[in-house]
């Protein structure tokens, strides 16, 4: 019960901003939130440690903790998991390589870690909980839908993952009106993105010059951050 009234709560938050796409919103937040924790007294939880030694960090990942503020914290984190996934990849072979690692396996452990990410897999599960929550707020909330189309838009991963989660879990006369209520929304948000991509395009020629830029000038990356999957 606690649990779902957190997920309630930042979905509620992210629809009164109306600042993109609700659901990017939450994650955003809950990147952020896992970074500072993870980087702050958690790290020193034997649990979490265990966990980010045995799991470690992808790319996207690393690079944010580089971002966070406590150098300490990340240093700490980076260098207990370096040191497990080497005890993995050189299994009796360290110290001074006392015999030749064998490459099989060292592929097997590669492999295994090349998709492996501590704070993924916990906003994975936050997401996937989030996105419940959402189709349960519009099913059982009467106001709901009513943020819901003061929304700019729903970006296509989200969209995708709505429609499909939705085809389970609403019933059909609710998940037609649902998937008709997002499609609007995105649609009026694509025509408009259209048009300043065109009016962008069209500043560059002469004959546009000393015209105003209307709302187009930050219409590329509008356009990317609708897109984006």
């Amino acid at each position: 019960m606690a649990n779902e009234k957190i997920y309630t709560i930042k979905i509620s938050e992210a629809l009164n901003d109306k600042c993109g796409c609700p659901l990017c919103t939450v994650l955003e937040r809950l990147e952020a939130d896992e970074l500072e924790r993870i980087t702050g007294a958690a790290m020193m939880e034997p649990d979490v440690r265990e966990l980010t030694n045995e799991t470690g960090f992808c790319k996207r990942h690393l690079d944010r903790l580089l971002e966070m503020p406590s150098r300490l914290s990340v240093a700490l984190t980076l260098r207990t998991h370096l040191e497990q996934s080497a005890t993995k990849l050189y299994a009796g072979c360290v110290p001074l390589m006392k015999k030749t690692p064998d490459p099989k396996k060292q592929i097997g452990v590669l492999q295994k870690s090349k998709d492996s990410c501590y704070l993924c897999s916990r906003i994975n599960e936050f997401m996937s909980a989030t996105l419940s929550t959402f189709l349960y707020m519009y099913k059982t909330d009467a106001e709901f839908e009513v943020k819901l189309k003061e929304q700019p838009y729903i970006c296509k991963k989200h969209t995708r993952q709505l429609f499909e989660l939705g085809q389970k879990s609403l019933a059909k006369d609710a998940y037609k009106a649902f998937c008709d209520c997002v499609n609007e929304i995105n649609l009026a948000y694509t025509e408009s993105l259209l048009y300043d991509l065109d009016w962008f395009c069209k500043k560059f020629d002469y004959r546009y010059r000393n015209e105003d830029w209307k709302n187009s000038k930050d219409a590329c990356e509008r356009a990317v951050k609708f897109l984006n999957e």
